[in-house]
């Protein structure tokens, strides 16, 4: 009987180690497994993170000038660093008589961006804006000139420029402006596009039907 005895105390010893063997066992291993998991969201909000400031600091590419300086508030056009070295001047959209060049509590102008011998290089149709007290111009919608015509190639000779003052059937259209040959008089024949400066879409659309327009050379 007391044979038995030892040998079960034996018995129960090593099964209490066995268990302790064991415990210790699957702890280090779930430890590491969590360590491991912690590893992993780590490595991947580093990568995440890292991927991020990739898209920041990658300039990012344009299809367009336009689709570039859309919504680039400035004071004057040339100072736009893309129209560095080039000149600038405009008008508003509509006459200011009796605020005519308000429209639904806005006010438009173009930018007309010139470069040597006064080529028109960009029109800017632009949204007035206010900051701080200070009269800015945003840009909603802008023409590359050497997409759109290559009349100065073929005319390198005449006095060809932008014109605000543009007739509908004989009546003021405060939205058109035309690109002209300026030749001193007072009625503008040689009128190679006109675009309108839609105020209510943000947009410059080419007028097609030249029929009915009539340019008139304000300065003459």
């Amino acid at each position: 009987m007391v044979i038995n005895l030892k040998i079960m105390k034996k018995y129960i010893l090593y099964l209490i180690v066995s268990i302790v063997f064991l415990n210790c066992k699957t702890e280090k291993k779930e430890t590491h497994q969590v360590s491991s998991n912690h590893s992993k969201a780590d490595t991947t909000k580093v990568q995440r993170d890292t991927i991020e400031t990739v898209k920041k600091v990658v300039p990012q590419k344009f299809k367009s000038l336009k689709e570039k300086l859309k919504g680039t508030i400035y004071f004057h056009a040339y100072e736009i660093s893309d129209f560095e070295g080039l000149s600038s001047g405009g008008f508003m959209v509509g006459s200011t008589h009796n605020d005519e060049h308000i429209y639904k509590g806005e006010s438009y102008s173009i930018d007309v961006v010139r470069g040597h011998r006064d080529i028109v290089k960009y029109i800017i149709f632009a949204k007035e804006v206010n900051n701080n007290n200070e009269n800015l111009s945003e840009i909603i919608d802008l023409l590359e000139m050497e997409k759109e015509t290559d009349v100065y190639a073929k005319y390198p000779d005449k006095n060809i420029g932008i014109c605000s003052d543009v007739l509908l059937n004989n009546k003021r259209a405060p939205e058109l402006f035309a690109l002209a040959n300026y030749t001193g008089e007072n009625v503008l024949t040689e009128v190679y596009k006109v675009w309108r400066a839609n105020r209510e879409t943000g947009t410059l659309e080419e007028v097609k039907d030249l029929s009915n327009i009539t340019v008139v050379d304000e300065d003459s």
